[in-house]
């Protein structure tokens, strides 16, 4: 018998499944694509949308990157965790992806912002967020262009 998942496992698959749902048009990517680039089977990719298999940390990172967000943005109770473990061995890998300057403190305070905003809020948040990276992107590249 499948052990059931907690609260918070529940609401990552939630996170994973608007996050999916929201970039699967822009990305071209249906389950069985990022099953192909996850080497997994689809139903797995299914289990975790569905909240039927818990996620685990390098499931995040890999799905993070597919989905072209944050690890942090899916599941970043599990993120977090794991961000204090690479610390405590001396990894600077930062799974969140991007450049923070102070991840210990810079996460924990946009983790801990995001688990208290409503679902509508963080949607726009992200949603402006990529529009702004976006156009930081377009900023940069004309400038080294002009260099």
């Amino acid at each position: 018998m499948k052990k059931k998942l907690t609260d918070e496992q529940v609401r990552a698959a939630k996170k994973l499944k608007a996050i999916y749902t929201a970039k699967k048009p822009e990305l071209k990517l249906s389950q069985d694509v990022i099953a192909k680039k996850m080497k997994v089977t689809q139903g797995l990719i299914y289990q975790f949308l569905n909240a039927k298999t818990a996620l685990h940390i390098k499931a995040v990172f890999a799905l993070a990157k597919i989905l072209q967000v944050p690890s942090a943005s899916i599941y970043p109770e599990l993120v977090s965790q794991h961000q204090e473990d690479l610390e405590a061995t001396g990894d600077k890998t930062n799974p969140a992806g991007g450049l923070i300057s102070n991840p210990t403190n810079e996460l924990t305070r946009l983790i801990k912002n995001w688990n208290e905003m409503p679902d509508e809020s963080r949607a726009l948040l992200l949603a402006t967020s990529e529009v702004m990276v976006r156009e930081a992107a377009k900023t940069n590249k004309g400038a080294n262009q002009e260099a």
